[in-house]
């Protein structure tokens, strides 16, 4: 055993693979890549009191994370953004797995790759990587990602979260029906509504004070009781 197991200490690391937000990027159906994205709009050296930057880019930027809003109009219309995604389904073991070369990820090839059962983040490593396209300023449609089918197994399977090495988790040819099918799989964290929370606090609150007084009335005719009696 080793000196940080024995201490108890967590060993497991981080690993950071997003990619540099800079003007080279590639963004979808773009030849130019990103460009200028970040304007100074205050400066201490014109009179400013701090460096103020904005930046103009579209959310799906680089390494990003899908909202069910991206593609279900009735997710959009509910509001259900970013923040219906736990936090918890993006953080922890995920299993990673290397794509055979010139096939897109079906639902027949999801079948036979080493995908443990109850994994639930899988990262697909795909010849993506090989041909190094996020590292190519013009947007390549022609990448590996998963198809509609394949999108269905994954939902079946209880993956909760799933990764790719390019822009899109979906293929060019069927972006949205695969899409679709990952993102009807999402459900919403639980919500505490406010009125259940402030109706519980306010019954908790008239509750310990009706046992305090009552309480207190119990002890004074106790104290009563014996002074009268001794």
């Amino acid at each position: 055993m080793s000196e940080s197991q024995e201490s108890g200490m967590n060993t497991r690391r981080v690993i950071d693979i997003s990619v540099t937000i800079q003007t080279g990027l590639p963004v979808w159906e773009k030849p130019g890549g990103l460009g200028a994205h970040r304007e100074l709009v205050e400066r201490q050296d014109q009179g400013g009191i701090a460096f103020v930057s904005k930046l103009t880019m579209v959310v799906h930027t680089g390494t990003h994370f899908d909202a069910p809003s991206h593609f279900l109009q009735e997710a959009f219309d509910s509001g259900r953004g970013i923040e219906a995604i736990q936090l918890s389904i993006m953080n922890g073991p995920a299993v990673v797995v290397d794509i055979p070369h010139n096939t897109n990820i079906t639902g027949a090839l999801l079948k036979t790759l080493p995908i443990p059962p109850g994994a639930e983040r899988v990262l697909f490593k795909t010849s993506s990587s090989a041909r190094r396209l996020m590292y190519q300023t013009a947007f390549e449609s022609n990448y590996t990602a998963l198809t509609e089918d394949g999108a269905d197994w994954v939902v079946a399977a209880g993956i909760k979260f799933v990764g790719i090495d390019y822009m899109s988790i979906a293929t060019y040819e069927q972006l949205a029906p695969a899409h679709q099918s990952l993102m009807r799989a999402v459900r919403p964290p639980p919500v505490l509504h406010i009125m259940h929370f402030i109706q519980y606090h306010l019954m908790h609150f008239i509750l310990c004070h009706i046992l305090h007084f009552i309480q207190y009335h119990i002890l004074h005719s106790i104290q009563h009781f014996i002074s009268m009696t001794s």
